[in-house]
């Protein structure tokens, strides 16, 4: 359940209309804002790719023309997928790569793949999200694979008591998010904090600009 907010389904890149960028790196999420001319000129690398050429798009599953497999291919079952969406105002297309067949891709998707997978441009900066979720939970983060249990950290007093924001999927108020923000080292993560002598997982989760915080997610 808590894997959503450890940022499983968050894209590696999201780009948007308007310039700003937002991108995954080193299990981080930064941000920068492109120009026009920088947009136009990313779009038309991918363009220059083939991408938008490419037949097929994924959902045939190994029968799909994205694949060119070679004899001895081994084929799986159950890994994940990696999705593309390309967009220029004009024409758009979406492309569903089944994780363990990369590899096997035809060449023009992978080198729109790989152009922006490895997009990096100048000028990125750690996320600071306008917009930001919780999940928090009693306990001293043994369970979770992904959270150190020790040391804990103390839960600053200038911040409502955890008790305060809730148990559970907590929407932050606006005027909490930076504060909250400050106390990880890099977003989405967890960690274990100590409130009144009370151990708490507390896993904070980023929302992208096209994402909107519900009771349930």
């Amino acid at each position: 359940m808590t894997d959503y907010y450890f940022g499983r389904g968050m894209p590696e890149l999201a780009l948007y209309v308007d310039g700003q960028l937002v991108v995954r790196r080193d299990d981080n999420t930064y941000e920068t804002k492109l120009s026009s001319a920088e947009v136009k000129k990313f779009l038309a690398r991918i363009t220059a790719t083939g991408f938008f050429s490419v037949e097929g798009d994924g959902n045939l599953g190994g029968q799909d023309p994205i694949y060119q497999f070679p004899a001895d291919a081994q084929y799986t079952d159950g890994a994940g997928s990696r999705f593309v969406f390309v967009s220029d105002g004009v024409k758009s297309k979406y492309v569903y790569i089944y994780g363990d067949y990369l590899d096997y891709v035809v060449p023009n998707l992978r080198q729109a793949y790989d152009l922006i997978i490895n997009f990096n441009p100048p000028g990125l900066q750690p996320y600071r999200p306008l917009q930001m979720v919780l999940w928090i939970e009693q306990g001293d983060g043994a369970d979770f694979y992904d959270v150190t249990p020790e040391p804990a950290t103390l839960w600053p007093s200038d911040l409502p008591s955890i008790r305060t924001l809730g148990i559970g999927h907590v929407i932050l108020p606006e005027r909490l998010i930076l504060r909250i923000v400050s106390l990880f080292a890099k977003l989405p993560s967890g960690q274990v904090f100590v409130d009144a002598g009370v151990s708490y997982v507390v896993i904070a989760r980023p929302l992208l600009p096209n994402e909107s915080p519900s009771d349930q997610w």
